[in-house]
């Protein structure tokens, strides 16, 4: 389970704006993604996914990483910890690298059970 996976390729992006409902914005580009997953034991998990898609224009990239750490803290519990860091060019106005990267911080609990039994 652990291991790194990489993928490259051409993608379209299509961005539907909120201020000008009749205005779409269409992108043909190049994406890259990269997975990374660690396992721990069977009850800690990492996860990481950077996912960057760069048109052909100049300066045109967008950038979305997630972080995420697992922890089993019962038989049914699962908390979670992640971390967000995302750019997306089509959101702002005026280009301004890197003022203009969102980050997130977040923690979950969650509740996981299996109703069939193998």
């Amino acid at each position: 389970m652990n291991g790194l996976k990489v993928r490259v390729g051409a993608a379209f992006k299509q961005i539907f704006s909120h201020q000008k409902e009749t205005e779409t914005e269409r992108d043909f580009g190049g994406e890259s993604v990269i997975d990374y997953v660690f396992l721990y034991r069977q009850n800690t998990k990492f996860t990481s996914q950077l996912r960057i898609f760069e048109t052909f224009k100049p300066l045109r990239q967008d950038i979305y990483w997630e972080n995420r750490l697992f922890f089993k803290t019962g038989p049914w519990l699962t908390t979670e910890f992640g971390y967000i860091v995302y750019f997306d060019h089509s959101r702002i106005s005026a280009y301004s690298w890197p003022n203009d990267v969102e980050r997130m911080f977040y923690v979950a609990i969650g509740v996981s059970f299996n109703i069939f039994k193998k």
